[in-house]
This record gives structure tokens, C-alpha cells and sequence, in this order.
């Protein structure tokens, strides 16, 4: 019986590991929430692309380790529908006739505001406001898969990923509440009673605002609990990078058949002219085993002869 002695090195595994993170693109379809309240209804809808950007790299006793991974959007649109309910000033009758008709009819006209849906559409790329980090192990597993030809293998089992942070940037709030103060502003009739009447209703846009949003007065840390909450992002991000490495390393990593072929079936000819096949030659794979250090993975398995 020979033993076999193979090595993987630690820059190898930086380079199939760093075509993950390169090779890693994934589409985030539109989703969709509300809010309601009082003053209307709000749908929130998130769309965008991700990808993974530097990192370092580190190879483990059992396990290899890519931690400080950038999630960079490519995109990530936020887009805002606001209906706000219908407001109407203006109009009607001051004073009635004793009998019928209108005896001093109401000198402001009616005017009404928020009668479309949505009354504002705005859409924000969030992505040059986010900076996320996300560090992932993947755990070196050994098995055997009995078949004909059986087979031993080594696979990596992505653990759970970490992000290890999540912050937006706090000027986003501001633009945020800056374009949609305006957007709403544009809606409201300019000068006059229409406009002192309709401002005494809803105390203002920044006011309406935040009571629509059901927000504080902080729209970042708003649109930050939006994101983690509503719309679970972080969840969202986890499962796709975890999906993906399960798929480019469960079952693919590496496999040695059991018995293994060391000499294909090959057609020789003799001097005398005669062509003789010869089978191919297999060895048993005996005592498969592997240990990691900081520099390599060493894979030994006995042979018979």
C-alpha cells in the first residue's frame, strides 16, 4: 500500500474564492410596502443590483474565511408613491335663503388638492449613501458517496454570513425631505385665501410629511429602520450571498473517484503488427483524509498497489 500526498495552496484558494466575490452579481426585483395613516397611503418600492468588492482573505484550520467584503450597489433605487387624502377648501354656501337657494355664497371658489394617485412619485438611488461590510466562512466537510464509481469528497458549507456594518450616510435625510417637501409644495395653489386656507389644514408640508412617512423629524434613521425592517435588506442580502456560495462550492469543490483511474484504456500495436487493447488500470482509495493549516490544505489517502 503507497500513500498519496496532495496540497492545495492558500493562494489557490484566494483565487477561486476571489472569483466568488468577483463573479457574485445578483438582481434585486421590486418589492413593494405601505404605509397607512391618516393623512394617506405610502408604497415604498426597493429594486436594484448588488455585487461584492475587496475583502481579505484567510485559510483556517477547518474553515476559510473572506471577512470585510464590500457590498457595492450598483443601484438601489427607492421609490416613494404618496396619496395623500383629497383636501377641498372654498366653495359652497355662507349664508342659506330661509327658503331655498344661497343668500351669500362663499367669494373663495373651491379649490382641491390631491386628487391624483399617486399625488408625488420620486425615486432615490440609495447607493452611493450605503457602505455595508460582509464577512463569510466556509467550513470544510469530508464524505463519501457510495456509487460506481464511489466517490470521496471535499466540500465547503457556507456558515451563516456576518454584516458587519450597515450605515447610510446622514445627508441622504435631507435630500430626501428637501425633493419631497418640494414635490409637495408644487401641489399647493400659490397666494391668497386657497393657500392660507389649505396650509392651516395641513400645517405645512414638512408637517405633512412626516405624519405620512409616520417619521420623526431624523428621515435617515427613518429610511435605515425602513430598509432593515420593512424591507428586510439585510436579510435579503444575506440569504443571496449565502445561496450563491452554497452554489458555486456545495458538491463542486473536490472529489476523487473511489476506485481511480490512474491508466486509461489505450489501443497498442506490436511490432509484428498486432494491436492488443490494454483496460484501464484503477487503485482502490483507501484512508481519505485531509487537515488545513495557515498556508495549505494537505489531502492524504492511501493506495493499493
Amino acid at each position: 500500500m503507497s500513500q498519496v500526498t496532495m496540497a492545495v495552496s492558500k493562494n489557490a484558494f484566494r483565487k477561486i474564492f476571489f472569483s466568488y466575490r468577483d463573479n457574485f452579481k445578483q438582481i434585486i426585483e421590486p418589492t413593494s410596502v405601505n404605509i397607512n395613516t391618516p393623512v394617506g397611503k405610502v408604497t415604498l418600492t426597493l429594486s436594484g443590483i448588488v455585487k461584492l468588492e475587496n475583502g481579505n482573505f484567510e485559510l483556517l484550520n477547518d474553515r476559510i474565511r473572506m471577512s470585510e467584503l464590500d457590498i457595492a450597489f450598483e443601484k438601489l433605487i427607492l421609490k416613494i408613491d404618496i396619496d395623500f387624502n383629497k383636501i377641498c377648501v372654498g366653495g359652497g354656501c355662507l349664508i342659506p335663503n330661509l327658503g331655498d337657494g344661497c343668500a351669500v355664497p362663499n367669494p373663495i371658489p373651491e379649490t382641491c388638492i390631491f386628487d391624483n394617485n399617486p399625488d408625488v412619485s420620486l425615486e432615490l438611488d440609495l447607493a452611493p449613501f450605503i457602505r455595508s461590510e460582509v464577512s463569510i466562512d466556509g467550513i470544510f466537510e469530508q464524505s463519501r458517496e457510495e456509487g460506481t464509481p464511489s466517490k470521496w469528497k471535499v466540500t465547503i458549507l457556507p456558515d451563516i454570513p456576518d454584516i458587519d456594518v450597515f450605515d447610510i450616510a446622514d445627508t441622504v435625510g435631507d435630500i430626501l425631505k428637501k425633493d419631497l417637501i418640494k414635490a409637495i409644495e408644487d401641489l399647493i395653489p400659490g397666494g391668497g385665501e386657497i393657500k392660507k386656507l389649505i396650509m392651516n389644514i395641513i400645517g405645512g408640508a414638512s408637517d405633512l410629511l412626516i405624519k405620512v412617512l409616520d417619521a420623526g423629524d431624523d428621515l435617515t434613521e427613518w429610511l435605515k429602520q425602513t430598509l432593515l425592517t420593512k424591507f428586510q435588506l439585510v436579510k435579503m442580502l444575506l440569504e443571496y450571498i449565502e445561496e450563491k456560495f452554497d452554489t458555486n462550492f456545495h458538491q463542486k469543490f473536490l472529489e476523487i473517484n473511489d476506485p481511480s483511474e490512474i491508466m486509461k484504456e489505450e489501443e497498442v500495436e506490436w511490432e509484428d503488427g498486432t494491436k492488443v487493447v490494454l483496460p484501464p488500470v484503477f487503485l482502490p482509495i483507501k484512508n481519505f483524509r485531509f487537515e488545513v493549516n495557515s498556508e495549505e490544505m494537505i489531502i492524504v489517502f492511501d493506495v493499493n498497489n
